[in-house]
């Protein structure tokens, strides 16, 4: 992350010396002050950051403004609107799969910022789309909204049925611990209360990023284009049951079939009804769209 444009007003003499570039990045790991204000130079957005806990509170982050290039940006929206009506421009587009874990570390933001609340959740995937637009010169130039939703990347299958098995990383994308270690346990295992757990999180991320939306405006070349709030994605059967069994997935395959069929198939029903649940909240037909 670059400090060009970057102040930092400090409480101690310690905090001063300590308070540019790699010199800081160094002595912000070893030794984090005990508080600081960070200051940027760009556009009018003020952030209020507390390092011991490596996070930045949001205040006053009201407009995001992105520059592009404008030729090929609209040859984008030309070659995307004549792909979803089956017609042809000049090319195939081409869309990077480059995700959330990519540009938080291009940004220099943690993991952990990421998920605090739903808040950050949304204003980080707002930025994030920024530095997509402005970094990357795919078709993803051509995208005429900005779609943000609950993410908490590849847990959301197995975190229905136990969050708490999550393993947040400030540094890595969150991972599942396997909570289910015997043949036993798996026999015992019931559908899911959606309304606890992952379920019960992102609903009201959910339902909270819909509040935000009329709190920010995003431009693209001093265009205004609208935010979208999704309910987001979650995992294959195969992902979530690899994520709560671990390598048992693999082996119990062989010695206990029946009971690994039974482990898909609840995976399979509760699926459909959490993405039930969360159509409704999103306002999208639950036997349609995506």
């Amino acid at each position: 992350h670059a400090y060009n444009n970057v102040y930092f007003r400090s409480r101690s003499a310690n905090d001063a010396r300590n308070s540019s570039g790699a010199g800081f990045r160094r002595s912000f790991n070893k030794h984090p002050p005990s508080r600081y204000y960070l200051f940027l130079r760009q556009e009018t957005l003020h952030y209020r950051a507390y390092s011991r806990q490596h996070q930045v509170a949001v205040n006053d982050m009201k407009k995001i403004s992105i520059n592009c290039d404008a030729h090929k940006r609209e040859q984008s929206i030309k070659r995307m609107r004549l792909y979803y009506r089956r017609q042809y421009l000049d090319r195939v587009p081409v869309y990077f799969g480059v995700e959330a874990r990519y540009f938080l570390k291009e940004r220099g933001i943690g993991f952990l910022e990421y998920f605090e609340s739903p808040e950050k959740n949304f204003y980080h995937q707002l930025m994030n789309f920024k530095w997509r637009m402005e970094h990357l010169e795919d078709d993803g130039l051509g995208r005429e909204d900005v779609v943000v939703f609950p993410d908490f990347q590849n847990t959301t299958t197995a975190g229905l049925f136990d969050f708490g098995s999550i393993v947040f990383s400030d540094t890595e994308t969150p991972r599942v611990e396997p909570f289910i270690n015997t043949i036993e346990e798996l026999r015992k295992l019931e559908p899911p209360d959606l309304h606890r757990e992952m379920g019960a999180k992102k609903r009201d991320y959910l339902i909270r990023m819909k509040e935000l939306v009329k709190d920010y405006e995003v431009q693209v070349n001093g265009e205004p284009i609208a935010i979208t709030v999704w309910h987001g994605w979650h995992e294959t059967m195969g992902t979530g049951a690899l994520d709560m069994l671990g390598q048992n997935f693999y082996l119990w395959m062989i010695e206990y079939p029946e009971e690994i069929t039974q482990l898909l198939d609840l995976l399979t029903r509760t699926s459909i009804d959490y993405e039930y649940d969360m159509r409704k909240i999103s306002g999208i037909p639950a036997n349609g769209g995506e």
